[in-house]
């Protein structure tokens, strides 16, 4: 069983409820790392997997 935890916030991938720099080393180590993906969810567009697409999700919401 995986456990899924939605962040509130898009690109939230650390689960602290704020979006900065963390995310991106987050978001990274959930793409290699089943077990720290499944603490958070890093899925920042949405898609149904935790890939490179997602850094670059997270590298754009903090560029706005």
């Amino acid at each position: 069983m995986t456990a899924t935890h939605p962040a509130a916030l898009p690109g939230d991938a650390d689960c602290n409820a704020v979006l900065d720099e963390a995310d991106v080393h987050a978001t990274w180590a959930a793409v290699f790392d089943p077990i720290v993906r499944a603490r958070c969810d890093a899925d920042c567009n949405q898609d149904g997997n935790v890939t490179a697409a997602d850094l670059t999700c997270v590298v754009r919401l903090l560029a706005d």
